[in-house]
Parts: structure tokens; sequence; C-alpha cells
């Protein structure tokens, strides 16, 4: 997977914001660029964007010490919403470079959508263990290796497309983002109505549901809720009707009917187990407790 001009000089941009001087012969390692590559960086860093330095044309110098520079923003590179009546908090940000293993080598041997599917199990599991930064990098692989006329739902239970939407949502609300969190779920559930795949419509009401309920919106949550149980009931998806009457129950509870609320989370949680699955079952566990 080739990444786009903008994204390398933002990924190495940060590399040297840590580092402050990196050699070019490690920069040609670290991102498998040539010299002419290496020579465009530093037209965007040094002419362009004035925040470093060539040092006897072997090493590159980070010498925007104050941030005035301009950034490069990537796709998926958000801006936090702004605060009502607060003072600017100053946030401690941990920065990961990450790649698959051996993944340049196995891009040439499989085909893109399998590849694809690497990227996606690999996003699932990051998301999981709470590797943030690397999901939101795959995450782009993912959607940029996606193709919606040859990716097919029914070779993967939901449609790959919609299923990076989801995990770029969440992860974004994870990291402090919600708006944007909000337009991923969005986008998710417009491709979702684009096929006629009864688990990808779902999902992607599903997703909906989810980060409404997250920001506390709890009305379009409890909506979004109901409409996915109502979908569901019908096409015969017991997965998603037990989980969404789990939702359902929450945004009850949280808007003054917490007896009412809480026996749906607890009618919502017997409906899982009774499917014999356990995805996470403690998320689940936690609502209805």
């Amino acid at each position: 997977m080739i990444m786009k001009f903008y994204e390398v000089v933002e990924q190495v941009s940060v590399l040297l914001q840590r580092r402050k001087r990196v050699p070019y012969r490690v920069l040609k390692r670290e991102f498998e660029l040539d010299d002419e590559y290496i020579e465009d960086i530093k037209a965007e860093l040094i002419d362009a964007q004035q925040v470093a330095k060539d040092e006897d044309g072997k090493v590159l110098v980070w010498t925007d010490e104050e941030g005035s520079g301009e950034r490069v923003t990537p796709p998926l590179q958000s801006t936090p919403p702004a605060r009502e009546a607060r003072e600017a908090e100053r946030r401690q940000l941990t920065v990961m470079f990450c790649d698959l293993v051996g993944s340049t080598a196995l891009s040439e041997q499989i085909d893109p959508e399998e590849l694809r599917e690497v990227v996606r199990t690999y996003c699932v599991t990051q998301l999981w263990i709470g590797e943030f930064p690397a999901v939101r990098f795959h995450v782009k692989q993912g959607l940029a290796l996606y193709d919606p006329h040859t990716h097919h739902a029914l070779s993967y239970g939901q449609d790959p497309g919609v299923a990076f939407h989801l995990h770029a949502s969440q992860v974004l609300w994870l990291l402090g983002y919600p708006d944007e969190a909000l337009q991923h779920a969005q986008a998710g559930f417009a491709l979702s109505q684009k096929f006629s795949h009864v688990n990808t419509t779902a999902y992607g009401l599903g997703m909906i549901a989810s980060i409404y309920h997250s920001r506390r919106e709890w009305q379009a949550a409890q909506e979004r809720a109901e409409a996915v149980v109502a979908f569901a009931t019908e096409a015969g998806l017991p997965h998603f009707v037990a989980q969404m009457s789990i939702y359902l129950g929450s945004t009850l509870a949280a808007q003054g009917s917490p007896a009412e609320g809480t026996a749906k989370m607890r009618q919502g949680l017997a409906a899982q187990l009774a499917t014999g699955a356990r995805i996470i079952q403690q998320q689940w566990l936690g609502y209805a407790d």
C-alpha cells in the first residue's frame, strides 16, 4: 500500500518533531523513499512550510520549536470540538508509527481484496487492545483499498467499506473527536443503504445508534436503536435485536425511566447470551449491570 505524498509528509513531520534530527538515510529506510521523494519532502518542509532545515545534505533538522509552521492534515486527521466557556486545555498525546510487519512483501503476493481483509482484521485486534493510533493508520489503508464494485458483503458478513467507517467512528470517538466520529458513522450508514444486504443494512443502522449513544444524544440514539430492532426483527437477525435492545434500554434509563430501561437492557443481554455469542460481552454487562 503506497501512501499519498502528504500522508508521508505528515508522518515525517511527526517523527522529526519527536527526534529533532533525522538522517536522510533513515527516512529512506523508514518510509521506503528514493532520492527524488526525499527532495520533494525537503522542498515541502524546508521551503514551503519552513519548519525544518538541511544540514550538510545528510540530516533533516526540525526548527519549528514554537509550532508555528503550517501542518498538513491527512484524511482521518480530526479537529477536536470547540469547548464552551473554558480555558484552552493542554493534552498529552502519544504518536505511534505503525505498519504490518512484512506488509509490503505481502501486498505483492496477494490481491488487494485479500490484503484489505488482513488490514481489517488487524484494525479490529488493535482497537480492542487499545492501540488507537494503529487503528487510525490502518483504517485509512483499508478505505483506500476498498472498491464497492468488487468487494462483496456476502463474502465478509457485511460490506467492508461500511465496516471500516465503523472502526473509524469508534477510534475517533475514543480519541476525543465526537463530531468526526459522527461523520464517519453517517458515511458508513449512507454507504450501507446502497446494498441489498440485510446484515450490512443493520450494521449501518447500528453504527448510527451506537455513536449517538456514545455522544449521549439520548433521543436520537433511542430512535435509531428502535429502528434497528424493528428492522432486525423483521429480517431475522437476533444478534442485532439483542444488542440494540441493550442500547435502547440504556437510552430509556438515561432519559428518566430507569426501571423500564434496566428491564430492557437485561432482556437484551439475555437474548444476546442466548445466541451463543460472547463478543464484547463485558461491554454489554456494563450497560445492564
